[in-house]
């Protein structure tokens, strides 16, 4: 029975803990929402940055490649069948792309978890600190940003309206 009673009040202690912080939890519950949607942004511009960067630096290395394997500085079969045979090479291997990629995939996350610093601060703040008037400053701080990025970029508040103003 004391086994039971404890477990009551032990219950009892945690649903009063929540009722008398239920701001810090639902403050802490959209940061981690909000970091959540910036963690899936970065992800997807990381993964664009990837192919985009990738590709190009592919086909500069084949334009290298190829530009070598025009010009002689002596004339000789020997150096121009190795120069067309490193030209395949270059065109055929995939490595490069590999490392390439990934490059290209870290460059991406930063560039977007640098264009929402604001939004990241705020919302690491708000996870991260442990009392409760900086929690909710946070979380305020942070649904004040939410909105007025909802108002101007999403609907077009403060934007301009046409592309041609005359019609």
């Amino acid at each position: 029975m004391k086994i039971l009673s404890k477990l009551k009040n032990g219950c009892n202690n945690s649903v009063s803990k929540v009722k008398n912080n239920y701001g810090k939890y639902l403050a802490k519950t959209v940061a981690v929402g909000a970091l959540g949607m910036i963690g899936y942004d970065a992800h997807i511009l990381g993964l664009l940055q990837s192919d985009c960067y990738s590709q190009t630096r592919d086909a500069e290395a084949c334009i290298k490649a190829a530009t070598n394997s025009m010009y002689l500085s002596n004339p000789s079969a020997i150096n121009s069948k190795l120069k067309t045979g490193v030209l395949h090479l270059e065109m055929e291997e995939n490595w490069r792309s590999f490392i390439n990629s990934t490059i290209g995939y870290f460059k991406g996350v930063g560039t977007s978890l640098i264009s929402n610093v604001i939004p990241l601060g705020l919302g690491l703040m708000t996870v991260i600190a442990g009392k409760k008037p900086v929690v909710k400053t946070g979380g305020w701080l942070l649904g004040i940003y939410g909105a007025v990025s909802l108002f101007k970029d999403v609907l077009g508040f403060g934007q301009p309206k046409d592309l041609n103003r005359r019609f």
